[in-house]
């Protein structure tokens, strides 16, 4: 569900009616929510995250852009997965990422190129992305999508200095 309008910009309305969605629709397993901001949620919206989150849906936000050490909302949301982002070396927090030790994941953030346009892109959204698709994978290989499950399988990997758990790793088959 689109929470963002065409200027890039969401609202407390509509993010609050994306997860309402969420939680109709009621067989969605993960959400990545590219938005972050300094304004807390409402409490309307947090009790709906609170729902989503009860329900059994997994969310994944990023931490920001401005390269501070401190997590934006909705990633400081309990239950909210929260990624940073990381140079190409996958070690060095990226340039604008925010970075803090509560921080879950960390992805690239940098020289980020799309399949549909010629611009290279920077940002903690596409890391956000990255570590969605991760998710989903884990969700899909061990049939797990309890948050607590992914905490236990994701603690002391690949740990950076500024991050909790570091750059998710998946093997492959």
């Amino acid at each position: 569900y689109k929470t963002v309008d065409d200027n890039g910009r969401a609202s407390m309305k509509s993010l609050y009616d994306s997860l309402k969605e969420v939680l109709i629709q009621g067989d969605i397993d993960i959400v990545n929510m590219s938005i972050s901001s300094i304004q807390d949620l409402s409490i309307t919206t947090k009790r709906m995250l609170k729902r989503c989150i009860d329900s059994g849906v997994i969310f994944v936000a990023p931490i920001g852009n401005n390269g501070k050490s401190e997590r934006l909302y909705p990633s400081v949301c309990d239950g909210v997965f929260s990624v940073g982002g990381t140079k190409d070396d996958l070690i060095t927090i990226g340039d604008t990422s925010n970075f803090s030790l509560d921080t879950h994941f960390v992805a690239p953030s940098e020289n980020i190129s799309s399949k549909y346009t010629d611009i290279i892109s920077t940002g903690t959204s596409f890391s956000s992305a990255i570590v969605t698709g991760q998710l989903a994978c884990l969700m899909s290989e061990y049939g797990s999508k309890e948050y607590e499950d992914f905490i236990l399988y994701c603690r002391n990997k690949n740990k950076t200095r500024e991050m909790s758990y570091g750059i998710l790793t998946l093997k492959e088959k």
